[in-house]
């Protein structure tokens, strides 16, 4: 499917870093020229003159405000994104819509080549009319080391226009009792620090298939069974698809630039081996979406990659070890010539 720039409608939303944002419009000018470019962010904030001429529209939208979900104060910004985004796609006029947060630039367009190639879906579990691009930064992989379940990431999608607000036009959580709820309902959670009820991408996509008129028993951002699981991997494989950061997802993270989608995020293979077990078992790659992909090799890969982390971790634990029986006789060996010295003096 060949998607042109002129069909596409870019968001930037969120709080505005004037660096951030110039380098972001500027990126989308030299890879999606033809795009509407659209920046959604907060009365009060301030654009750089150089964007005025190079934007189609800017909504300086009421600030529904951050919440404190951590008993140490970090502060969440689910409600802004939800707002500011919902507000830019409801702004736009293209058939595609790709919203970015305000941080991010655009390095290619190679992420378009993946839509509606995996278009196989069990009807039973479609939100959408043509499954989102979303990347793997933090897709959460629900068999992982943090099992999180019903969290796609939320850095970046790209859709359908009607598919976007399918996602992002659903109700602001209401406060301060989802970002409070451990707070205002004590009981046990295996993160003591955090008080929210869901983890940002939780919310955004439980309330979207409740809206699409799915009922899911999940109660925290902890809610944990094998059928949960299951459930939360249909519903991710049927209505995304996972690009890998950077590398298929043509974008980068100003604010973040070292970030990196390592485990426990679910990346493209990861998400493949998902499609082929519920999906389609017999679906092809082309060789230029990834060479383990096109040979159908990824589970394999992932037992490997798995059981050589099992042989390299203790050595790499040994490795840091071996130095210490040397630093901390180095250390002794100081202390016993400081109390000597120091008793000597004394006398």
């Amino acid at each position: 499917m060949k998607i042109l720039s002129k069909e596409v409608s870019v968001v930037f939303q969120g709080a505005i870093n004037q660096k951030y944002i110039e380098n972001g419009v500027d990126s989308v000018r030299k890879y999606l020229p033809e795009s509407e470019i659209i920046i959604s962010t907060w009365e009060g904030q301030l654009l750089p003159s150089s964007c005025a001429d190079k934007v189609d529209r800017i909504l300086f939208n009421r600030d529904p405000g951050g919440t404190i979900f951590t008993r140490d104060g970090k502060i969440q910004n689910q409600n802004r994104q939800i707002f500011s985004t919902k507000e830019g796609i409801l702004a736009s006029t293209r058939k595609y819509v790709l919203k970015l947060r305000s941080d991010m630039k655009l390095t290619g367009t190679r992420f378009l080549s993946f839509f509606a190639y995996f278009d196989k879906r069990a009807s039973e579990y479609k939100v959408f009319k043509e499954k989102i691009l979303i990347n793997n930064l933090y897709t959460r992989d629900a068999r992982g080391s943090l099992p999180y379940l019903f969290h796609p990431s939320d850095w970046c999608s790209f859709g359908y226009r009607e598919d976007m607000l399918r996602l992002w036009d659903i109700p602001l959580a209401i406060e301060p009792e989802s970002s409070s709820w451990f707070a205002l309902h004590p009981q046990y959670t295996p993160d003591r620090n955090v008080l929210t009820r869901c983890h940002a991408e939780q919310y955004i996509w439980l309330m979207a298939l409740q809206k699409a008129g799915f009922e899911i028993d999940f109660d925290n951002w902890f809610s944990f069974t094998p059928e949960l699981a299951e459930i939360s991997e249909k519903c991710l494989v049927n209505n995304f698809v996972v690009l890998d950061y950077k590398t298929q997802y043509s974008i980068v993270s100003q604010k973040y630039p070292s970030k990196k989608g390592d485990s426990p995020v679910l990346g493209f293979l990861g998400w493949l081996a998902l499609y082929r077990k519920y999906v389609d078992s017999n679906a092809k790659v082309p060789f230029r979406m990834g060479p383990i992909a096109s040979l159908g090799v990824e589970r394999e890969f992932f037992r490997l990659r798995k059981h050589c982390g099992s042989v390299f971790n203790p050595i790499y634990k040994l490795i840091k070890w071996l130095p210490e029986p040397l630093i901390t006789l180095f250390i002794a060996i100081r202390l016993v010539v400081k109390v000597f010295v120091s008793l000597i003096n004394k006398k």
